[in-house]
């Protein structure tokens, strides 16, 4: 259901045209001068805005310029509703960015036709840019792994080799010490690197319909030892072996084997970067069967989120680089947010600052 906010400071105005609305299947929500309006613009974010000129406070000029700024609601579409009829008026307006004005007074049809139009070039509009995304993503995905892996593999291949074949003599402990540094930084860079066009992957399946249904007939098998593996692949982890508690219960559920393995380590990466060595990090994998679900719970023991930090997480959209201060890109709960939309999966975060974290998904049984 589309959602217009209607400013207007004539009562019987605002009220005939949000009852004509919802007597055509929108959500109408009204507005009686300019100031309530640029506030309910913020709070409701409509489809489209029909906004008179003539109001107290701020008047409909002073709406649009406020609209127009912000990349936000800059691509509402906005409708003037005016009794002015000079040419000076409409130019006024539609240099601001006005996409329509109706005349007072108007007839019903005059009225829906001018929405139905806006709301369908918008729609347009829309689909545009994001077939447009879809085929950005898809290129990053294509043309980066050519052009930054393949220089990156030779740095590393070079480092490595330099590492094997250097003496350890004096004269050569410090050139030793400087290429295995060259050779951490370029395997940190590869593997966010790797995580990076793994999360294009995922938008680009995201945005298929097709991708989606096929992706959600997976079933894979898991176990101690799939775990196990998950873990493996996360570089920083051979140093937590002993922190790592695990208890699993095997089962059949609807993901595959490739999504399962990425779930686990971006989850556990997360916790080994933020607790301290030393501290456990429980993993259990347990049947729900009665909900016909499986649930992964991970806890660690480290600096833990207050529940504004959570709040914060909007939905899990990881952009609070400033919770904790590390060259972590922030990508992980992306990730395991989007793996999740895909195999209709859950994810809830429960935390204690200075304490704890903990952590669950939750995926359809096969």
């Amino acid at each position: 259901m589309k959602k217009i906010l209607v400013i207007e400071d004539e009562a019987d105005i605002r009220e005939n045209i949000i009852d004509l609305l919802s007597e055509e299947g929108y959500l109408a929500v009204g507005a009686q001068d300019g100031e309530e309006g640029i506030h309910k613009i913020w709070q409701e974010f409509p489809d489209l805005v029909l906004c008179d000129i003539l109001m107290p406070k701020v008047d409909g000029y002073g709406v649009l310029t406020v609209v127009s700024k912000s990349p936000i609601t800059s691509t509402i579409p906005f409708i003037f509703l005016t009794a002015k009829t000079q040419r000076e008026d409409f130019r006024k307006g539609m240099v601001l960015g006005a996409d329509d004005y109706i005349t007072k007074p108007f007839t019903r049809l005059e009225l829906l036709q001018a929405i139905e139009t806006r709301l369908l070039k918008h729609e347009q509009l829309r689909l545009q840019a994001q077939q447009k995304l879809i085929e950005l993503r898809t290129n990053i995905s294509l043309s980066l792994p050519h052009e930054l892996l393949t220089p990156l593999s030779v740095i590393l291949g070079f480092s490595e080799f330099l590492i094997q074949n250097l003496t350890p003599e004096p004269t050569n402990l410090q050139t030793i010490e400087i290429v295995s540094d060259i050779h951490h930084a370029a395997n940190r860079l590869l593997h966010s690197l790797q995580k990076y066009l793994f999360y294009a992957e995922l938008e680009v399946i995201l945005s298929d319909s097709e991708k989606i249904t096929k992706a959600r007939h997976s079933r894979f098998q898991i176990n101690q030892q799939e775990f196990q593996a998950a873990i493996a692949a996360i570089p920083e982890s051979s140093d937590r072996q002993e922190d790592i508690r695990l208890e699993v219960s095997p089962a059949l559920i609807c993901i595959s084997e490739n999504y399962f393995h990425k779930l686990v380590e971006e989850l556990l990466d997360n916790a080994i970067r933020f607790s301290p060595a030393g501290s456990m990090i429980s993993v259990k994998g347990e049947i729900l069967r009665e909900k016909g679900l499986y649930r992964i719970q991970l806890t660690d023991h480290g600096k833990g989120m207050t529940p504004e930090q959570i709040a914060g997480l909007a939905g899990f959209n990881y952009k609070e680089r400033k919770l904790y201060p590390s060259q972590h890109s922030g990508l992980g709960l992306e990730i395991v947010k989007r793996i999740l939309d895909i195999y209709q999966g859950t994810l809830s975060i429960q935390s204690e600052p200075g304490n704890w974290t903990k952590v669950e998904i939750f995926l359809l049984l096969g």
